[in-house]
Order: structure tokens, then sequence, then C-alpha cells
């Protein structure tokens, strides 16, 4: 069981909204940093970085299979 199990399908859709616009936002972030900025990022501010997308990634992931569980299967309109 996961942190979303106790929730509605309409929680799940609002926080699947809201944990794809965060880790859109950090990708641009982090994209930016990367490619318009002349300082340079250590490597271990890459990885911590990459690390929190991908504990982004992972909870997108654990909210669409709450719904899929609950019957109720994401819309059409977003993907993972």
């Amino acid at each position: 069981m996961n942190e979303y199990e106790g929730l509605s399908a309409e929680e799940l859709r609002t926080t699947l909204r809201r944990l794809r616009g965060d880790l859109q936002d950090l990708e641009e972030t982090f994209n930016f940093n990367l490619t318009h900025t002349q300082a340079h990022l250590a490597r271990s501010a890459v990885v911590e970085h990459e690390t929190e997308l991908n504990e982004y990634r992972e909870k997108i992931v654990r909210v669409l299979e709450a719904l899929n569980r609950l019957g109720q299967p994401e819309e059409q309109s977003g993907n993972a």
C-alpha cells in the first residue's frame, strides 16, 4: 500500500496534476540551468537534481496505480 491509497479518484487526479506541474517546473529549471547559464554544476548537484526528478516520476506512477485500482484510469489528456 502506498501513501495515495486512501484518496478518492478526484483527490488522486488533483494530486496527479500537481505532481506533473511540479515535475515540469523542475525539469524546465534544471534544463535552463544546464543549457543557458555559465555556471558550472557539480556532478553531485546534477545527481541530486536527477534524483529529485526521479522521485516525482515515481510518485506519479504510484498515483496512476492507485487510480487504476479504483477502476478510475487516467483521463486521456496526460502521460506519466
